[in-house]
């Protein structure tokens, strides 16, 4: 599983830094787009409550 930290807020933006482990290149694609799955999700969360 990834690792995500928050690592910084500038107005509006947040960043955060991801580790990610994996033993085969060939996982790359795979483990990228559960990060970014896990990032939309949170996003549209988020703007649903605002």
């Amino acid at each position: 599983m990834p690792e995500i930290f928050f690592t910084g807020k500038n107005g509006g933006t947040n960043a955060f830094t991801v580790i990610l482990h994996f033993n085969d290149i060939n996982q790359l694609n795979g483990i990228l787009s559960l990060v970014n799955e896990a990032f939309d999700k949170a996003y549209w969360e988020l703007k649903k409550k605002s």
